[in-house]
C-alpha cells in the first residue's frame, strides 16, 4: 500500500489506517473494483508485520496446515465508489477487525471500513476461513492450544452479522462464458485465488450485458456499483482447469445478478452481487496547477 499505519493491535483486533491507493487498485473505468475493495478489506485483515493479531503465524508454523477462505461477504456505501485515483487529497481510509466467531476448525473476522477525514462510513466485510490439511486438502481441527488463547475474549456467535440474498437453483436459461485457469491465477495455496473467480464474475456479466442478456445492464458491468455481494467457495480449481461460469439475473430485482462456477460438472464456487441501477458517474484527472 501507498502507506499503512497499524494504529491498534491485540489478539482479537486489528485497526489499520490507509493514505493513497495505488493506481492499480483502479480498474478500466478508474474506479475502485469490486476485486480491488475485497483486496483493500484483505489488507486491514492482513497486514504485514503483524504478530499479536490472532497470533496465527504461531499456528501455521505447522507447515501441514493451509488456511482455505470459504465466505466473503461485503456492503459498501455509494461514498466508496466516489474515491478515485484522481482523488485530491489522496484517499484516507481506516480499518477495524476483529476476530467475529471462532468454531472448532473455522474462523471469521468482521472489518468496518471508514473515510478517515469525514468518518463517514464507506463499508462492511466478512470473512471466513477454514484450516485445512495440506495433504488431505480437507478441513481439521485447530490445536487446544490455539483456540485457548481465546476463551477469555467475548465472541459473536456463528450466526451471519448481516442478511444477503442466497444463490437460488440455477434456471435453464443462463449466460455462460469459459476460462481456463493459468498460472498467474493461483495464490501461494496453488488454487485460484478468491479475487480472481471475481474477476471472471465481472468479466462474464460484462459479456452478458453486452450481448442484452441481462435486463437494464447493458454495458461494461464495470460502470455499475456494486452494494453488496456474498461469495461461497465449495472447492479448488488448479492450473489447466476448465471452468465454466454462469450468469443469470433474479427474476424480481433487476439489481440482483447470480453466479457459479463449474469445474466440469461441480460447482466450486458461487456468489450474488446486489448493482446500483445508475452508471459511477466517469472520474477524469485535474490540470489545475
Amino acid at each position: 500500500m501507498a502507506y499503512l499505519k497499524i494504529t491498534h493491535e491485540s489478539l482479537a483486533r486489528i485497526d489499520v489506517e490507509i493514505n493513497g491507493i495505488p493506481g492499480h487498485f483502479f480498474d478500466r473505468t478508474n474506479n475502485l473494483s469490486v476485486w480491488s475493495i475485497v483486496e483493500l478489506f484483505l489488507t486491514g485483515t492482513h497486514p504485514p508485520n503483524v504478530y499479536k493479531f490472532t497470533s496465527k503465524q504461531d499456528l501455521f508454523k505447522n507447515r501441514q496446515l493451509l488456511l482455505f477462505v470459504v465466505q466473503m461477504s461485503c456492503s459498501v456505501t455509494p461514498k466508496i465508489h466516489l474515491i478515485s485515483k484522481y482523488s485530491k487529497p489522496a484517499a484516507k481510509i481506516v480499518m477495524s477487525t476483529s476476530v467475529y466467531h471462532l468454531g472448532t476448525s473455522s474462523y471469521s473476522y468482521l472489518t468496518s471500513m471508514t473515510d478517515g477525514v469525514t468518518k463517514e462510513q464507506l463499508g462492511d466485510f466478512f470473512i471466513k476461513f477454514v484450516v485445512v490439511d495440506k495433504t488431505t486438502r480437507k478441513s481439521c481441527p485447530m490445536p487446544t492450544w490455539f483456540t485457548d488463547k481465546f476463551r477469555n475474549v467475548p465472541l459473536h456467535n456463528s450466526n451471519f452479522p448481516y442478511t444477503l440474498p442466497s444463490v437460488p437453483e440455477m434456471p435453464k436459461v443462463i449466460y455462460d462464458t469459459t476460462v481456463t485457469v493459468r498460472y498467474s491465477d493461483m495464490d501461494r495455496n496453488l488454487h485460484v485465488t478468491t479475487h480472481r473467480y471475481i474477476q471472471f464474475f465481472t468479466d462474464c456479466a460484462t459479456a452478458a450485458a453486452f450481448s442484452g442478456f441481462y435486463k437494464h445492464f447493458n454495458t461494461d458491468m464495470c460502470w455499475y456499483p456494486v452494494e453488496k455481494f456474498d461469495i461461497t467457495l465449495m472447492g479448488e480449481s488448479k492450473v489447466g482447469d476448465k471452468l465454466r461460469i454462469c450468469t443469470w439475473q433474479d427474476e424480481d430485482s433487476v439489481q440482483t445478478i447470480y453466479f457459479i462456477c463449474f469445474k466440469e460438472h461441480k460447482s466450486v464456487m458461487k456468489a450474488v452481487c446486489v448493482y446500483g441501477l445508475n452508471r459511477i458517474a466517469p472520474k477524469l484527472p485535474s490540470f489545475e496547477l
